[in-house]
């Protein structure tokens, strides 16, 4: 095949070549028939070096490009970028770079890429699980990462004396537990302004030594101690911007995804074609403290038929969490290496989704605290005034971890100044939609 496309590309350039030089030919004189000849011979010389250069430029680009090259074409994608994978020598993230990528950003201090995992991965390759936490819950990342087995971004808050702290726990995670928190995970970190380290002393923290045999520190919540909020969106939309694939999930920390989620949500999407907005939702269960996290749909129906598993925040807030026809969904037992879309629908309040989705959602709105609850909610109420779809996948889950939350009476007085001060942020964003917006029905309950 490689040889008879290079003779009608000859072919093609040498019957220009002729009417070329027939041409040339046709206005020479005696005189000028040297001048004319030694003309045609630059231009003869000239189309054969193209010939070449074209021939051996196709051939570069098809061993050094094509070979390596992982393209998805995916019809409901407005991004379809090349897909270029990257190992830890070619990440231009994965240098410990000098000066630092910072930015200011109201009362806190953003290190974005502050540690990066020493695989890179771009476009739709694969898909990026973006989440955020505190030094509490960074045990919570190696499940994570071993479930996933994807790109995960995650940015964590370490305010004040817990930035050392924070530090050394990731960097125990990646020189001492498993693989895989080196190879995909990178870390962004958000301080306070008010307690920052010096960029000289965030650098060198880096480089801190650890004790794989002892991950014990004297670690004091300084966030408690010194009554601050988590800027839990901040965190979200640090996390999420900083991923450098097409699809990404923004989940929480302690939410543990079904298996081989993403290579079958790859294949899926490749079937699809929905133009119009929509992101792709996960619903979302509990089990029983000191249960094993199921990992197929079918270990999951048989724990919710046993009682040791729930949806999620059902003894808290179960509408927020309530997705549409879920009991049907519990019924439908698609094959085990599938996935599809079990339904679409719109969004109704106050349903919170984790969904799959880009970057061109709506960010979530940083002014919501995590202790005035309802975080997620203003960002898809956002997303509800601009008409999107909500595709419910049938066999892929998150999964809390392990332990049923109920409501705590002691955390909701604390939370309760925190409450009022969310609920009237979250009125005057309605309000504002509002007027940015066609008003829709079911998004003004």
């Amino acid at each position: 095949m490689l040889i008879q496309w290079r003779r009608v590309i000859l072919r093609l350039f040498c019957t220009l070549h002729i009417r070329l030089e027939d041409q040339i030919m046709m206005f020479r004189t005696d005189n000028q028939c040297c001048r004319v000849k030694s003309g045609i011979g630059r231009v003869r010389k000239s189309i054969y070096f193209f010939c070449f250069a074209s021939i051996f430029g196709t051939l570069l680009y098809y061993f050094l490009v094509e070979c390596n090259v992982d393209y998805r074409n995916f019809n409901n994608s407005e991004y379809i970028p090349l897909i270029w994978k990257w190992d830890s020598s070619q990440s231009p993230v994965n240098k410990l770079a000098k000066p630092l990528h910072t930015r200011e950003h109201a009362n806190y201090l953003v290190v974005y890429d502050y540690i990066a995992a020493d695989k890179f991965y771009l476009g739709n390759s694969t898909v990026t699980l973006t989440t955020q936490g505190t030094y509490e819950f960074l045990h919570h990342v190696e499940q994570l990462c071993l479930r996933w087995k994807a790109p995960v971004s995650i940015t964590v808050y370490a305010p004040g004396l817990n930035f050392y702290p924070v530090v050394r726990r990731i960097l125990y995670l990646r020189r001492c537990r498993h693989p895989c928190l080196k190879a995909n995970v990178t870390w962004h970190l958000i301080v306070d302004k008010a307690h920052a380290p010096t960029q000289e002393d965030t650098l060198k923290a880096r480089e801190m030594p650890v004790n794989c045999q002892n991950d014990t520190s004297n670690f004091i919540n300084f966030r408690k101690t010194h009554k601050l909020s988590y800027p839990i969106n901040l965190a979200r939309n640090v996390a999420r911007k900083m991923a450098r694939t097409h699809y990404v999930l923004a989940s929480d920390i302690e939410l543990y995804p079904s298996l081989d989620l993403v290579p079958r949500f790859l294949d899926m999407v490749l079937e699809q074609n929905v133009s119009s907005p929509h992101v792709y939702v996960l619903p979302v269960f509990e089990v029983e403290k000191n249960s094993k996290v199921p990992e197929t749909k079918k270990e999951l129906l048989e724990m919710m038929s046993s009682k040791k598993a729930v949806f999620f925040h059902k003894l808290v807030c179960d509408t927020c969490h309530k997705f549409p026809d879920r009991d049907r969904w519990l019924k439908t037992t698609p094959p085990e290496n599938s996935m599809t879309i079990f339904s679409t629908v719109k969004h109704a309040p106050p349903w919170e989704p984790f969904y799959i989705g880009t970057n061109n959602e709506p960010p979530f709105h940083e002014n919501f605290t995590w202790e005035g609850k309802m975080n997620k909610f203003p960002q898809v109420l956002e997303m509800c005034f601009m008409d999107y779809d909500f595709c419910i996948l049938d066999n892929a889950f998150l999964v809390h971890s392990p332990g049923i939350k109920r409501i705590d009476r002691a955390s909701e007085r604390r939370r309760a100044p925190y409450a009022v001060n969310n609920t009237k942020l979250y009125r005057l964003l309605r309000r504002d939609l509002t007027r940015k917006y066609r008003p829709r029905f079911n998004c003004m309950k």
